[in-house]
């Protein structure tokens, strides 16, 4: 009894803990129930996040496509935007050149006419007017970049300026001219009734002449200067005439064989050559005697150098060169008649030739012949411009001397000397004055620089346009200017 009332005593406790354990067990399913009941509130909160974060997703991508397709539109519309802006600026820039070239044709086609104007007021007498007209001619055409040479400009400056002063010097017509110093003030001149005269240019624009030699039974064609003094001078009659500046009669030598000598050359320090109708004779400097000579058989009728070689050219149009120690020829046949003047331009491709009716024939280095007309009778002497090789100079019997701009396509000359006397003789001072002499033996000296021409006009200005006269001349339109140094 006593076991088993230890026994339902163990029992009675197991029932109990069994009986707690159960409410133990119930609580916790309970509270396992409710976890259960949260998980599944969780999951569903986690799928509805999940769901929503996938929409978010979703819109992210299709905001991020849209910006991207955005910014595609945006380059595109900035690329054609930029690309109008170019042909805006383009359209602009192109308008703006347009403008600048109307502009400047207008006032070029204006100076033109201005010049031409000049000239009619200055042969009525309106000095004064057609001092402004000519002057303002000249600025129009070099501020807006046009052609100076242009004649109606050109020869305007030429006459209002007064750029042409003459001296008589020779009885004879003037054969040639030859400078002596390094300032271009002080030069020689030969005449074909034997005179041979020293000038020298003196700072108040006097010219003073002293005559070396003078003796008409003389006809001195040609001469050579030196540095130290000694000049030579060959005669048509064949004799070499000697001048020494320490002596005051010249040492005259009979050239035997020659006939009718035309030129005389120093191609080396110690030789002289004399070119005649017959051949070529050279001399020794010292000695004055023949040292070798060259016999052709047709009359040679002009010569010149190149290269530091004889250039000569007889009847049949035929050129012969001769080496430089003048020993050997050689013939080439040219494309250009009676050829009467020949000059290789500046650039040394291109070769002119003055011929007999006039005719100035260009020919280039490929081969093509260019005519330029221009004068009347002979081409006397060409010659190349020494500043501009553009421009080339020539002289002619019709008594005129042109300025030729052969590089433009239509070539028009410029009248630098108009005169009733044949012209023979010409040379270039710089770019600024040519001297040429003439049959009568006078001397001209001629302003051949533009700029020169216009500023001596300009020192020459009285008085500035009036108000009626700018807009009658120039145009209202343009803005008035003064030109007087105030």
């Amino acid at each position: 009894m006593k076991d088993l009332t230890e026994k339902e005593k163990r029992s009675a406790v197991l029932r109990s803990i069994s009986t707690q354990m159960e409410e133990i067990a119930y609580q916790q399913k309970e509270v396992s129930d409710k976890q259960r009941e949260e998980a599944v509130v969780q999951t569903r909160i986690a799928n509805e996040m999940r769901n929503r974060s996938e929409i978010e997703r979703r819109n992210a991508l299709e905001a991020e496509r849209n910006a991207l397709e955005s910014e595609q539109r945006a380059i595109v519309a900035s690329q054609q935007a930029e690309s109008q802006r170019v042909v805006a600026e383009q359209q602009r820039e192109e308008a703006e050149y347009a403008r600048k070239v109307a502009d400047t044709l207008s006032y070029v086609a204006l100076a033109r006419n201005l010049g031409s104007e000049a000239v009619t007021q200055e042969n009525t007498g309106n000095h004064d007017l057609a001092l402004l007209l000519a002057y303002t001619s000249y600025l129009f055409t070099d501020r807006y970049k046009g052609d100076v040479y242009q004649p109606s400009i050109y020869e305007a400056l030429s006459l209002i300026s007064k750029s042409t002063r003459t001296w008589p010097a020779h009885r004879g017509a003037v054969k040639k001219l030859y400078f002596t110093n390094q300032e271009r003030t002080k030069f020689l001149s030969i005449s074909e009734y034997g005179s041979l005269a020293q000038h020298e240019l003196k700072p108040d624009g006097q010219l003073v002449t002293n005559y070396l030699f003078q003796d008409s039974q003389y006809d001195i064609r040609d001469m050579w200067y030196f540095d130290n003094g000694m000049i030579y001078a060959i005669s048509r009659t064949s004799d070499l005439l000697v001048f020494n500046p320490n002596k005051t009669v010249p040492v005259i030598r009979h050239i035997d064989g020659a006939v009718h000598p035309i030129r005389i050359y120093s191609l080396n320090p110690v030789e002289a050559v004399i070119v005649a109708e017959n051949g070529l004779f050279v001399i020794g400097l010292g000695n004055l005697e023949i040292e070798r000579s060259i016999i052709v058989e047709r009359p040679i009728r002009l010569s010149s150098t190149d290269n530091g070689k004889l250039v000569l050219f007889d009847d049949t149009d035929v050129v012969i060169i001769t080496d430089e120690a003048v020993t050997e020829m050689t013939t080439l046949k040219i494309p250009v008649k009676g050829v009467t003047s020949v000059s290789r331009g500046r650039d040394w491709n291109t070769v002119f030739y003055g011929t007999n009716d006039g005719t100035i024939y260009m020919v280039a280095e490929n081969g093509q012949i260019t005519r330029l007309v221009g004068h009347r009778s002979k081409i006397s002497q060409l010659s190349s411009h020494p500043q501009n090789k553009r421009l080339l100079l020539s002289t002619s019997y019709d008594g005129t001397a042109k300025i030729w701009d052969w590089q433009k396509e239509k070539v028009e000359p410029v009248n630098v000397i108009s005169s009733g006397n044949w012209i023979t003789a010409m040379m270039m001072v710089g770019g600024e004055y040519m001297w040429t002499g003439d049959q009568r033996g006078n001397l001209t000296q001629t302003i051949t620089s533009v700029p020169l021409m216009a500023e001596t006009i300009k020192k020459s200005l009285t008085r500035d346009f009036t108000r009626e006269e700018w807009n009658y001349y120039i145009g209202s339109n343009i803005p008035y200017e003064t030109f007087l140094d105030r």
